[in-house]
């Protein structure tokens, strides 16, 4: 039985994990049966499949690019994350910095979580808790749930803030009210261990 035809082979399941896997397994039933010219089409058909994935993020950023150069804040904010992430560019944490700050200044919640994000852990730009604690506040202003759950930990931890389980309790609460999951985990743990919570 040819391994690749198990499930259909097509470019929605082309990824990164699945085609090293499916292709390892191609490749084990081809070698012993000497099948060279469709060993040779194996390799064509798995080097096509890497190279569509990695394409497709690589379009991603120049649209992305395109508008986040015309001031749209959404656009520099996926571009920040691709450059955070390496996806379709090239991993590089200060540009990353610099695109989340220009969507924060916009006023983007996303933007301003990641730059808190950013200022907390030292990514791209010098750590500075305060800097975070600063961001994290302004998206939180507009509802945002993970820097909702990002302030009650720091606040749970006194990082850039005194410590504080009462609000730290509070700010998972926020977040965890509008179905944010990591929220709901830590608010579970306030009230298992009984720390901010009556």
């Amino acid at each position: 039985r040819w391994p690749l035809t198990e499930r259909r082979w097509n470019s929605n399941r082309c990824n990164h994990k699945t085609f090293l896997t499916k292709g390892n397994r191609f490749l084990r039933y081809l070698i012993p049966r000497r099948r060279c010219g469709v060993l040779v089409m194996a390799v064509v058909a798995i080097a096509l499949c890497v190279s569509a994935y990695f394409t497709r993020h690589t379009i991603a950023v120049m649209w992305y690019r395109m508008a986040a150069k015309q001031g749209v804040a959404s656009a520099q904010d996926n571009l920040g994350l691709s450059y955070l992430k390496g996806n379709g560019v090239g991993q590089d944490d200060v540009e990353a910095a610099k695109w989340f700050r220009k969507a924060a200044e916009q006023g983007l919640a996303e933007a301003q979580s990641h730059l808190g994000f950013c200022y907390l852990t030292g990514t791209g730009v010098d750590r500075d808790v305060s800097e975070a604690v600063k961001w994290y506040h302004k998206a939180v202003e507009q509802g945002y749930a993970d820097a909702q759950n990002s302030l009650g930990i720091c606040y749970g931890t006194g990082t850039g803030v005194t410590k504080d389980q009462r609000e730290e309790a509070t700010w998972y609460r926020k977040a965890a009210e509008q179905g944010y999951a990591v929220a709901q985990l830590n608010l579970g743990n306030c009230y298992h261990t009984g720390e901010g919570v009556e």
